[in-house]
């Protein structure tokens, strides 16, 4: 997966969509509803998915998960992206992630790799500042 930077403070979702796809941010903001693409909000989880699609050729899913910290989250792909909720304020964030598999070992015995559009690069789940976030939703491909 290619790490992506968000641009603004409302578009981790614009950002994503471009690592989901493998693609660069300006080809997922060319395929981005309107509001998103002016940058007057973020895009939802369904327009993400959206957005990947439409790049990607496949389908890509949204569905709600149980409120579970990041650390203790096992993911149904080897890549996609979750929603963070922060309880306080209901603040969400969007940040992509994938399954760096251990030679020798099943997919599902990987390492979980977090791409935050708000840092530089990846890093592992254990090393990542909000890991205790729950996760509220997942997107996926089919």
């Amino acid at each position: 997966m290619q790490h992506v930077t968000q641009r603004t403070d409302c578009d981790c979702g614009l950002a994503v969509a471009a690592m989901l796809a493998d693609a660069s941010y300006s080809t997922a903001l060319a395929v981005a509803p309107a509001e998103v693409a002016a940058g007057r909000r973020g895009a939802y989880p369904a327009e993400i998915a959206e957005i990947a699609s439409v790049i990607t050729g496949r389908p890509w899913r949204v569905s709600r998960v149980a409120c579970r910290p990041l650390a203790g989250y096992r993911p149904r792909a080897d890549r996609g992206a979750v929603v963070l909720m922060r309880p306080i304020d209901r603040w969400a964030h969007i940040v992509a992630y994938e399954t760096e598999l251990i030679p020798g070992r099943s997919s599902r015995a990987g390492r979980l790799i977090i791409h935050d559009p708000l840092r530089k690069t990846g890093s592992c789940v254990s090393c990542y500042t909000w890991r205790r976030r729950p996760v509220v939703r997942l997107i996926w491909s089919i």
